[in-house]
C-alpha cells in the first residue's frame, strides 16, 4: 500500500510497512527540530524512498536507495530551489552515471 503526499513542490510516495516487517521509515531532524531527512530503511540498510530538507523545509534531495546505496533517478536542488543538474540524474550503485 501507498500513500501519495506533497512536500514543497515534490510529490511524494511513501509506502505503508506491515507490523511484522523490518521495514520503516525513519525521519531525522535538525536541532530546531524540523525535519532533515526521511528514509526508508530495511534489514539496517536504507532501502527506497529519501527525502532530504533544508532547515527552511524546501527540498534538498529525493530519490531512492537499493541495498543501501543510491539508486535510479535522484533529484538535487539549490538554494534558490532550482534544479542542481551537476548532481541530479540517474544513479547505479551510489554513483551518478554521466
Amino acid at each position: 500500500m501507498t500513500i501519495l503526499g506533497v512536500v514543497g513542490a515534490c510529490a511524494l510516495a511513501i509506502p505503508l510497512f506491515a507490523a511484522n516487517s523490518s521495514a520503516s521509515m525513519r525521519t531525522s531532524e535538525y536541532s530546531d527540530g524540523t525535519p532533515r531527512e526521511r528514509v526508508a530503511w530495511e534489514d539496517g540498510v536504507r532501502e527506497g524512498l529519501c527525502v532530504r530538507w533544508n532547515r527552511d523545509g524546501s527540498v534538498r534531495a529525493s530519490g531512492q536507495y537499493l541495498d543501501g546505496k543510491m539508486s535510479g533517478e535522484w533529484e538535487f536542488y539549490l538554494s534558490n530551489g532550482e534544479l542542481d543538474s551537476s548532481e541530479s540524474g540517474s544513479y547505479d550503485n551510489g554513483r551518478l552515471q554521466r
